[in-house]
């Protein structure tokens, strides 16, 4: 534990006297940066880099980064060409002009006051395999859950629309 001196010193070491008055001082500390890259300060004191040295690795650093750049010039490109074909899209424009009648606005006003009821999970019934006699039935929205029990994951609650529901019911029932 620092004793008293040893704090008086070290403040001693920052702290200069102005000399316009006798008790005026100036913090002369060197203002540390935070460390962006832990333990680069602490190697690059140890190692005591020549200007050429440095210079060098700013500029292995600089020709590293511009190579980077280079690659990633393709991915940024693409990324700005399909969001440009977006905002031109007619699709694109049909929701902003949604968006900005009076019925959207008033739907995503509802919408971040939390009026809107939530929309229904869709129905999970794998209706081909489930109910082959009964086509065409789906309503796709899940009203009711049946529940399955799986070698692999165990018990499993399926989401299903009424329809399908009653489809698996008398199929479970002939057989």
């Amino acid at each position: 534990m620092p004793t008293p001196d040893d704090t008086l010193a070290a403040i001693d070491d920052v702290i200069t006297w102005d000399g316009k008055s006798d008790d005026a001082a100036v913090w002369t500390a060197d203002e540390r940066q935070p460390d962006l890259l832990p333990g680069l300060a602490s190697i690059v004191d140890a190692a005591r880099p020549t200007p050429e040295a440095a210079r060098a690795f700013a500029e292995r650093i600089t020709a590293g980064m511009q190579a980077f750049t280079e690659a990633l010039r393709p991915v940024a490109e693409q990324v700005a060409r399909t969001a440009q074909a977006l905002a031109e899209s007619p699709g694109w424009q049909q929701l902003i002009d949604w968006a900005n009648s009076p019925a959207g606005r008033a739907y995503i006003e509802a919408a971040e006051r939390g009026e809107l009821e939530p929309a229904p999970p869709p129905c999970n019934c794998l209706c081909v395999a489930v109910h082959r006699d009964w086509e065409n039935i789906c309503e796709h929205d899940a009203v009711d859950e049946l529940v399955r029990v799986s070698p692999s994951v165990g018990r499993v609650q399926i989401p299903v629309c009424g329809p399908c529901r009653d489809a698996q019911m008398a199929v479970a029932g002939r057989g």
